[in-house]
This record gives C-alpha cells, sequence and structure tokens, in this order.
C-alpha cells in the first residue's frame, strides 16, 4: 500500500501589480504591497520585472509587475497549514482547489 502523502517542498506566492504601475504613486503603492506581501508570508518578497516591452498591456521592459516569495522547509509548511486550516474554510462558497492550481514543481 502506498502513502497517499506528498511532502510540500517549495510553495511559491506570487503578486501581480502591473496595473498598479500605471497608475499615479505607484511608487507609494509598491512598498505598501510589499510590507503586506511580506507580513503574510514571512519572507521579503522579490520585485519581479518584465522582460520585454508590451504596448497592449503598457508595460516596458524593466518595469516592475510582480513580487513573488518562495517558501521552502518551515516556512512553506507553516504558511501552506495556514492556507488549508484557517483561510480557505473561511472563504465563501469555496468549491475546492483545482488540480490544475498546483503542480509538481511548485
Amino acid at each position: 500500500m502506498t502513502s497517499s502523502f506528498v511532502k510540500i517542498e517549495k510553495v511559491v506566492v506570487n503578486v501581480g501589480v502591473g496595473r498598479l504601475s500605471q497608475q499615479a504613486g505607484f511608487d507609494k503603492t509598491l512598498p505598501e504591497v510589499m510590507k503586506e506581501l511580506a507580513a503574510v508570508t514571512g519572507q521579503k518578497p522579490e520585485p519581479r520585472s518584465a522582460r520585454i516591452s508590451i504596448a497592449g498591456f503598457k508595460s516596458r521592459a524593466g518595469q516592475t509587475i510582480g513580487l513573488r516569495v518562495s517558501l521552502h522547509g518551515r516556512r512553506a509548511k507553516d504558511f501552506f497549514e495556514r492556507l488549508v486550516h484557517v483561510v480557505l474554510p473561511r472563504v465563501k462558497d469555496f468549491r475546492g482547489i483545482t488540480e490544475s492550481a498546483v503542480d509538481h514543481d511548485g
């Protein structure tokens, strides 16, 4: 009989801020978003920049369009447990997580 338990290796939390970059005061908003993400995950987020310019999205290469936090080990386990036991049960009309939202690469 095989065990159905899977070891969590990594949890990646992404926040897109591309639309916020179009608004005035983005320089003041970005540190606030970073502070909130750091409070939620317990780790400082890494700013992610656009690799190429896309005129339709009004983004330029090098512009900050997102924040990323990669959690490993104990932090990943703690974050996942809080997500499953505290956050998701409080979501109204929660019907589960699709398998496509979770992969073997994190």
